[in-house]
């Protein structure tokens, strides 16, 4: 029998509905799957991701590991919600080493991707200052000398002036507006930190952040060990940032994992448990 009008306009809508469901983004691989134990205290950095990765999966997120590229995918969809990423971790910018880079991402049940965050590792063999100041930080030293022309960045936070060796970027930080009273910021930025440590055991993290994180919640979740004043980034000619140099040492971040597990471990199931035993004989 033929199929009425009606039939064909909800079968229609149907299909419209189905395509626009968002889509999941490849590749991804889950956290667990994907994340790199390399350094002390292997046992405690297990224990954090598995525990990180159930309470998200208890609230119905998943949470993988994607590409710079994936990254950037996000970013461009995201546009209404989110600048345009900072060229310190924009793989079209700087050539990046797979290694030198973590980039995750949390995804709703349907698969959409609604939080993000990437970690870079650099090493500074001058200091922080000099090598923000003159660009190479941002767009490395083939870049830097033309970006000269239109960019500049000043910073005059009293420890970027000293600070060499290790270190580990902290930036492409997003949420999507519907779940930003959710907890995620601060979530996966605690995840991107010990992963970062887990990974390179860098010297110290940072991160720059505008005046709008001058606020004793985003200070107090994020717990990074000072918070100094102040940088000023001006792009193409324009003022594009400014606010505040946040960071912590080595030892303070290994602390603090000690202080977030102190959390119980006795509502992890079974797979999870296995799981981590996994993680610590790796």
């Amino acid at each position: 029998m033929p199929k009425s009008i009606n039939q064909h306009r909800s079968n229609s809508n149907l299909n419209a509905r189905v395509q626009n469901l968002p889509q999941p983004l490849l590749p991804v691989q889950p956290l667990l799957d994907a994340i790199q134990i390399r350094h002390e205290p292997r046992a405690k950095f297990g224990r954090y991701f598995i525990r990180a990765e159930h309470e998200l999966r208890q609230r119905g997120f998943t949470t993988g590991i994607i590409s710079g590229e994936t990254l950037l995918q996000i970013n461009d969809q995201n546009r209404n919600s989110w600048s345009k990423i900072i060229s310190v971790i924009d793989c079209s910018v700087n050539c990046i080493d797979a290694f030198d880079i973590i980039c995750i991402a949390i995804f709703d049940a349907t698969g959409r991707p609604i939080a993000t965050i990437a970690a870079r590792r650099m090493d500074i063999c001058s200091t922080l200052k000099t090598d923000m100041e003159n660009l190479s930080f941002f767009y490395g030293q083939d870049g830097a000398e033309q970006k000269r022309l239109s960019d500049n960045f000043t910073i005059s936070a009293p420890s970027a002036a000293t600070m060499t060796g290790s270190i580990v970027y902290l930036g492409g930080l997003w949420v999507h507006p519907d779940f930003r009273s959710d907890g995620l910021a601060i979530c996966l930025a605690r995840i991107a930190r010990n992963a970062a440590f887990a990974r390179w055991a860098p010297d110290f993290e940072i991160v720059i952040v505008t005046h709008a994180f001058n606020r004793p919640q985003a200070i107090e979740g994020h717990a990074f060990e000072q918070l100094e004043p102040a940088f000023e980034y001006i792009i193409d000619g324009k003022k594009a940032w400014e606010g505040s140099f946040a960071w912590s040492s080595q030892a303070y971040c290994l602390a603090k994992l000690d202080r977030d597990l102190a959390a119980r471990d006795s509502d992890l199931t079974f797979d999870d448990r296995r799981r981590q035993h996994v993680l610590h004989s790796a």
